[in-house]
Parts: structure tokens; C-alpha cells; sequence
């Protein structure tokens, strides 16, 4: 597959001149970066100057906690445009793509344990440090520049100071320093969702409510109602009528649902047979998703896998420029996330389409001969696909690619295109994490 798509490169480059030639080059850089995965360990090691130069707080401590990689990706990328050639590139991309280059990077990363280096392995190791590309990279470390790093370092101080003025910022206006949330509870039917979130401060909880998102007519209705005891526990349940019960301690009044609900709510007293209270997840305000951090040249026309403590994700990115017809760039990922966690709320495989549009639309994903329906969470026009569903589309993507089709009310559809470029690669590592999370 590589040597074909080497050739295909090259033909590009001879017909379309320098100007695609260039384009191909960095995305070239970036897919070394990710194979390497050079932005993970030089994030590790400016975090250690870090905290080596500065006596951080423990604000600051949770701060630098929230920066991801793919914020520096493109810092690791320019070095390697600007001090290696096209083939040389291409060159480390074969090795680092191997199974002899992952085993690698595993190692010099210390993420696999005992890692199974062979004679083979070694030998292939010491041919490619012979070559240029080798030489660059391993050799002379062209990468673990005090340029680079000092780099590195001024994003963090960027990053800690827009830290410290959101705090500050929200002390003044009073915004709750702390908020949880719970994991969603599906309708029987599967066409709304209803969270609990909550909002205090170190001392306790202010405020609490439900907040429930309904599917109709490929619009999401969302209704929300507070609840009168902002620390009492709450237990959710759905009845086949799509009416939603609150269950609270102790007698309980019934409250109204909020104006324009489109669904009913009835509050009542929890029983012993009732589900149990929703446990409530902490949530730092103004922490992003990794998908969210995703620098858009980091995915552009591949896929790329990234792991955390109890987080396992591959992505792919769709630019707005490539889709006519629409308005905003689409995000598509894979994710598996232990212990469920907002906005996701799932411990299970997901598929997470994220589009980026000024108004929320229908999201209809296909493959081969089924069509599944995803429930949206505004504002982000977010659609989800959980458990056994969300695995045969990613086996099946080792066959052929997903048709994701978005379907717009009076105006033609239009498919979001999901290029299978390092598809392989990706899924490789993927894989491995989730491995690794069902060992946790």
C-alpha cells in the first residue's frame, strides 16, 4: 500500500508543480509527528523544565494537566519540514509505521513494559540509522532542539496565564467554581436524554436541574427544570410513555415542567425497586475534549490515534473546503472512555460525529444496508452511536469506508467524506489501548 501511495505522490507532485508538492510535504510532517508520537514526549519533557524552573501551583498543576499534544503537533511538524527532505520523510514514515518502528517508539516512550525487540528488529533499527532519515532522527536528535522547546515552553506560560485570568474572571462575576455531571439516561424508545448537572463552589453544591434533549423531526428539543433541593440526591426513570420520573427522598411536591417542554416530568419519592441516585461527575469549567484541542492540520485526510489514562480515542477530520455544500468542519472519532465522563456519558465503544454549523441538522450515518439515527447534544450539533452498533462500524471500516450522510431540511444532502488514508496505522493503536483499558 505505501509503495502505491509513494507513486500516486509523485505523480501529483510532477503534475500539479510545487504548490501541492508543498501541501503534501507537511501533511507528510504532521503523519511523522503522529507516528513518532515526538509531540507526546516533548510535551513530557517542557512540562518536567516546567515544574523544574517554576514552583507551580496547584491551579497551575491542573491547568497544565488540561494542555494535549495535538496543541503542539504542528511546533514538532515545522522541524521536520524545514530540516528534512520529502524522501527522507517518506522514508521515516516506513520505518515509523512498522511494526519494527512501533516497537520502537514504545520503547523510547517506556508505555508497553518489557517491549519484544528482535534480532530482526534491531537489524532493521540499525539499517534505517544508517540512511539520512535515520541519522536526523535518531542520531542527532534533530527533533530535541532548545528551540523547540523553549517554544513548547512559552505556549505553557500562555496557556497558564489564560488560566489564571478565566479564574479571576470568574470569581468577579460569580460564575460557580465547580459543576458536575451526571451520566445521560436514554428514553426506552431512545429519542431523548436526560442529565443531571450540578454547580457549587470547594463548599457546596448552589444549584442542580435536569436537562433533557429529545430528537424531533431532525431537531433537538432541550428542556431544562431546577430542582428545589440543590444537594439532595436523584435517581432518573423513563417510563414507556416517554414521561420522566425524578425520584427524590423523602416526600416530594410536584413541580410543573419548565414552559414549551416536550416532554412530561413528574417528580416522585424513590423506592427501594428504584434505580439508584445518578452519581455526579466533576467537571472542570473550560476543559475541552481532546477532540476539541485537535489543531485542524493535525487530522486533515487521515486518521490518528490518541490515548490517556482511561481514554482511548482515533479521529479523522473533515475541512469545511472539501465538503460542498457545508458550513462548518466535521469531526468523526471512535472513543472509549473509563469512567463515563460528560459530554459522552458512556463507558461503552462510541462513534462521535461532531459537525460545526450554524444550525443544528438531521445526521443520518449509513452502512451497507442500515441506517442508524444518532441523538444530537446542542450546541455543537453532536451525534452519538454507542455499544454493539458503534463496533461493527469499526470493524467494517477495516473493509470499506462509513457513508455519513447529512440530511438538511429543503436543501440537498451532502456526505462527509472519511478519507481511509492511516486508517490501518490508527486502528492498530487503538486497538492496543483498548486492550489495555479492559486490563484496568
Amino acid at each position: 500500500m505505501l509503495g502505491l501511495r509513494s507513486f500516486c505522490v509523485a505523480a501529483l507532485v510532477l503534475v500539479a508543480g510545487p504548490g501541492i508538492a508543498k501541501g503534501v510535504a507537511e501533511y507528510d510532517a504532521l503523519r511523522l509527528v503522529g507516528a513518532m508520537r515526538e509531540d507526546e514526549r516533548m510535551l513530557r519533557s517542557a512540562l518536567a523544565e516546567q515544574l523544574r524552573r517554576t514552583g507551580l501551583s496547584q491551579q497551575d498543576m491542573e491547568c497544565l494537566d488540561r494542555f494535549e499534544y495535538p496543541e503542539i503537533t504542528d511546533i514538532v511538524a515545522g522541524a521536520i519540514s524545514a530540516k528534512m527532505t520529502a524522501a527522507e520523510v517518506r522514508d521515516a514514515l516506513a520505518y515509523f509505521q512498522g511494526s519494527g518502528g512501533r516497537k520502537f517508539v514504545k520503547r523510547e516512550l517506556e508505555t508497553a513494559g518489557d517491549v519484544t525487540f528482535t534480532k530482526a528488529d534491531q537489524a532493521q533499527l540499525d539499517k534505517f540509522k544508517r540512511r539520512p532519515a535515520g541519522r536526523k532522527l535518531i542520531r542527532d536528535r534533530m527533533l530535541r532542539s532548545p528551540a523547540a522547546l523553549a517554544e513548547v515552553m512559552a505556549r505553557l506560560d500562555r496557556a497558564r496565564r489564560e488560566c489564571a485570568f478565566l479564574r479571576q474572571s470568574d470569581l468577579e462575576r460569580g460564575i460557580p467554581q465547580e459543576s458536575c455531571r451526571a451520566r445521560p439516561v436514554a428514553s426506552p424508545d431512545n429519542v431523548c436524554l436526560a442529565t443531571y448537572t450540578a454547580e457549587g463552589n470547594d463548599k457546596k453544591i448552589q444549584r442542580s436541574s435536569i436537562e433533557v434533549n429529545c430528537r424531533n423531526d431532525g431537531r433537538v428539543l432541550t428542556s431544562r427544570i431546577g430542582l428545589p433541593d440543590p444537594e439532595a440526591p436523584v435517581a432518573l426513570r423513563w417510563s414507556n410513555d416517554r414521561e420522566l420520573v425524578v425520584l427524590m427522598n423523602g416526600k416530594v411536591k410536584n413541580a410543573s415542567p419548565p414552559a414549551g417542554s416536550s416532554i412530561k416530568i413528574r417528580f416522585a419519592s424513590r423506592k427501594k425497586s428504584d434505580p439508584a441516585p445518578v452519581e455526579c461527575v466533576p467537571q472542570t469549567r473550560g476543559r475541552p475534549t481532546l477532540a476539541e484541542t485537535l489543531p485542524p492540520n493535525v487530522t486533515v485526510g487521515g486518521w490518528r490515534a490518541y490515548a490517556r489514562p482511561g481514554l482511548c480515542q482515533m479521529t479523522a477530520r473533515a475541512l469545511k473546503k472539501e465538503v460542498i455544500g457545508a458550513d462548518g468542519d466535521m469531526l468523526v472519532q471512535f472513543r472509549r472512555q473509563t469512567p463515563a465522563a460528560p459530554p459522552f456519558a458512556t463507558t461503552e465503544l462510541a462513534l462521535v460525529v461532531q459537525i460545526y454549523q450554524q444550525k443544528e441538522q438531521p445526521l443520518l450515518v449509513g452502512f451497507g444496508q442500515k441506517r442508524l439515527s444518532l441523538i444530537a447534544q446542542p450546541p455543537q450539533q453532536m451525534h452519538m452511536l454507542v455499544g454493539q452498533a458503534a463496533e461493527v462500524l469499526l470493524q467494517g471500516m477495516q473493509s470499506r469506508p462509513i457513508e455519513l450522510t447529512v440530511r438538511r431540511e429543503g436543501a440537498p444532502s451532502f456526505f462527509i467524506p472519511l478519507r481511509r488514508l492511516d486508517f490501518e496505522f490508527a486502528y492498530a493503536t487503538f486497538t492496543e489501548c483498548l486492550a489495555s483499558l479492559g486490563r484496568t
